[in-house]
């Protein structure tokens, strides 16, 4: 007895293109949605790039101790 391998087909969410493994990898966006080459920069994209940098980009403030320390 076999078991069929249902393969999902990956399709732009904008103009319905059919789209390959590997653009499926390039063409995902943050916000979780594939997108073909054209769409990728121009979707109404839901994800919030400011708060994402403001989580992942504090920035430290460097005191003289902690410099000196450093060296």
């Amino acid at each position: 007895m076999s078991v069929a391998v249902i393969q999902r087909c990956h399709k732009c969410q904008v103009c319905n293109k059919k789209i390959n493994t590997i653009r499926v990898i390039t063409g995902t966006c943050r916000c979780k949605q594939i997108f073909c080459s054209k769409h990728i920069l121009d979707h109404n994209c839901t994800f919030d790039y400011k708060e994402d940098y403001k989580m992942n980009n504090k920035l430290v403030k460097l005191t003289r101790e902690k410099i000196e320390t450093l060296y």
